[in-house]
């Protein structure tokens, strides 16, 4: 069914956050026209190659293209 199976997503984790917190993703979504859950998850990938020292590594073209 799939071209590559790994590439298959699956739900990880749910976020909570407060109102102003809420109305923020909302507005970057309304922004970016991209829907929440590709932005929050690119987000968190790039800010998690930056953490571990690997930026130089996070490509988001490729990121994007694995949609």
């Amino acid at each position: 069914m799939y071209q590559d199976p790994n590439l298959v997503r699956e739900r990880y984790a749910s976020v909570n956050l407060n109102d102003r917190e809420r109305t923020l993703i909302d507005a970057l979504v309304y922004h970016s026209g991209q829907p929440k859950s590709v932005l929050l998850r690119e987000m968190i990938i790039e800010e998690a190659y930056q953490r571990l020292g690997l930026s130089r590594l996070y490509n988001p073209n490729i990121a994007r293209g694995a949609q």
